[in-house]
């Protein structure tokens, strides 16, 4: 089932445009899942880093290694 994407829902909108159409200036779609997928299988965990602007719109998805992310849980929420 697949539905159109609705501009009036700005978060919605703001995903699509970095899943579908621009994760970063360094890959495209296709690329970043690519990256992801690879370090699902092959490590467990696949992690990216959303940057966003001074209103906290999401611009862009940056891909990071999980062997250079340090995980922290405090008893009650798992920090990255």
């Amino acid at each position: 089932d697949k539905e159109r994407v609705r501009t009036s829902d700005k978060y919605e909108y703001q995903v699509y445009k970095l899943l579908h159409v621009s994760p970063s200036q360094l890959h495209t779609p296709s690329e970043w899942i690519k990256l992801m997928e690879i370090d699902r299988v092959h490590k467990g965990n696949c992690i990216s880093y959303i940057i966003r602007d001074r209103l906290g719109v999401p611009l862009a998805l940056k891909y990071c290694k999980p062997e250079n992310v340090e995980y922290k849980f405090d008893g009650i929420k798992l920090w990255y």
